[in-house]
């Protein structure tokens, strides 16, 4: 019975699939696919990641016309810090602003943060804003996977 399985190992039709060159597809498939990946890394490269915190400010012009406060998360509060550049949509037009505050203890559970307005925007009427705060800009490369090497 092994000399049978000997036999079929060595027949002509398994020499003959055996000798075959394969198709263009199958010897270039490999490349084509490294060649692939290698553009997707580049592209990670160089396409920018910017992360934000987005947050709503509260002005209350009788206590100051330029500060606002806000009552953020743990996870928000924690990627600020102060004098991190905040940009807040006044009216539909940005103004430049800068952190001024991040209490270091929660109240009601949520951290408050103050937000001074740069410049000659000021506040005169009791309003809740749109802040922006961009905690930090890399590659989609650096992203995922750390330092560029």
């Amino acid at each position: 019975m092994a000399e049978d399985k000997d036999i079929g190992l060595h027949s002509e039709k398994v020499r003959n699939i055996v000798g075959k060159i394969p198709p263009a597809m199958d010897r270039y498939g490999i490349t084509v696919i490294g060649i692939v990946i290698l553009a997707v890394v580049a592209v990670s490269m160089i396409i920018p990641y910017k992360e934000t915190v987005k947050f709503h400010l509260k002005f209350a012009p009788e206590c100051s016309t330029t500060v606002g406060q806000a009552s953020l998360d743990a996870r928000q509060a924690g990627a600020l810090h102060v004098g991190m550049a905040v940009t807040v949509d006044v009216f539909h037009e940005a103004a430049a602003g800068r952190v001024v505050s991040v209490s270091p203890k929660r109240v009601n559970g949520r951290y408050q943060v103050g937000v001074e307005l740069s410049g000659e925007d000021e506040i005169t009427e009791p309003v809740e804003l749109e802040a922006t705060a961009v905690v930090m800009e890399k590659s989609w490369f650096e992203k995922l996977f750390g330092k560029v090497l």
